[in-house]
């Protein structure tokens, strides 16, 4: 990972033409960074440093105007997706992945998602896990003492759901009820969180989408475990669309409740969200910070907004009221918030276990859905 740039250069006034050190690097290293910023469409600026000073490593600075930053952000985090810069409408062939449960909400989660990833140009995985809860289930109580039976009954019956479902949604696009996108059906096997975030992670998937229970259910039976831990220990983002939510699509998304820690870090998350649910139309943006920031900070932040995403209106609000997340679902009704954005940075099972991210609570909290994206 390149040097993170100064603070003096980050938080000043905001000049889209004014040049800021984007990485500290040795010779080589800031010429192929300089190449893949090019190839991206940014000139960039090596500027020599410390040759004065013989004890401190000689070093060069990258520079480039701020009106680049968000690009140059992505080159730095990920250089092999530097295509996606392009502007061709081609299909790519990353698919977004859809965890459906055997239930009813099942078809609502894929419209839902079918319809994302037409207007995305991504391909569609549906996945439906199963697993064999032999020492968590009290023997007596299961429908076959037999285990072999058992688990080839799971399977039998997972796939023939999923079978059903693929049959629907195929009729759907037919009729023209649902765009024609590609997808594809998976049953596996094993701890649904494991399997989802592995399988995620192998596809490099660009989204999970997934369902959650109503926050009543939630509180009374203790699930949705399954989102809440892949939110908190994948690599990718993940929306999460209660059962019972009226949203029927992310056309309908019109206001955001958006948490952020004001850092470089939640830029990039502020960047691949607004890829997500499209950067050009209007979206009223309420701005939560999650701690105290310096005013001039806040300032940098909205001018930095305004510029990069004109069509957002962004509004900060102060969370100084430690009532906040109390009377969380007040505010979301009295603003009428469609989805809650959180940057979530993955986190080791010790620190997941003793301290549940905010992404974590909000899920109990709110029956608004939510996206979470990787920082």
């Amino acid at each position: 990972m390149p040097a993170s740039f100064s603070h003096h250069h980050f938080y000043m006034a905001y000049d889209k033409d004014k040049y800021i050190t984007l990485a500290i690097h040795s010779y080589e290293k800031a010429s192929v960074l300089k190449a893949q910023l090019q190839k991206a469409g940014i000139e960039p600026v090596i500027q020599e440093i410390n040759l004065e000073q013989a004890e401190v490593a000689v070093g060069v600075r990258v520079r480039i105007r701020q009106a680049d930053l968000p690009l140059a952000l992505q080159v730095v985090e990920n250089p092999e997706s530097l295509s996606y810069f392009k502007k061709s409408k081609r299909k790519s062939d990353q698919e977004i992945l859809i965890r459906v449960e055997p239930n009813a909400n099942a078809i609502n989660l894929c419209r839902f998602g079918i319809v994302w990833a037409a207007e995305l140009h991504y391909k569609v995985v549906l996945m439906l896990t199963y697993y064999d809860d032999l020492f968590e289930t009290d023997i007596r109580h299961r429908d076959t003492h037999n285990p072999i039976e058992y688990r080839r009954r799971l399977e039998r019956d997972a796939k023939a759901f999923v079978k059903r479902l693929s049959d629907r949604i195929s009729k759907m696009m037919l009729k023209g009820e649902l765009p024609q996108v590609e997808y594809r059906t998976v049953v596996a096997e094993g701890v649904p969180e494991d399997v989802v975030i592995e399988f995620g992670r192998e596809i490099k998937t660009p989204l999970a989408i997934m369902g959650t229970r109503s926050k009543d259910q939630k509180e009374q039976e203790l699930i949705g475990s399954v989102t809440a831990e892949v939110m908190d220990a994948g690599s990718f983002p993940v929306f999460a669309l209660p059962d019972n939510s009226e949203l029927a699509g992310l056309a309908e998304v019109k206001r955001v409740l958006y948490f952020s820690n004001m850092t470089q870090q939640d830029l990039l998350s502020f960047d691949l969200m607004a890829r997500l649910i499209g950067s050009k139309r209007p979206l009223g943006l309420t701005l939560v910070p999650t701690k105290s920031v310096a005013e001039a900070v806040m300032k940098s932040h909205l001018l930095y907004f305004a510029e990069h995403y004109p069509a957002y209106g962004v509004v900060p609000h102060d969370i100084s009221d430690r009532k906040f997340l109390d009377n969380l679902n007040t505010f979301i009704k009295d603003n009428a918030i469609d989805l809650i954005v959180i940057p979530n940075k993955k986190r080791s099972i010790f620190s997941r276990f003793f301290n549940t991210s905010m992404a974590h609570r909000l899920l109990y909290l709110s029956d608004t859905p939510i996206l979470t994206t990787p920082v």
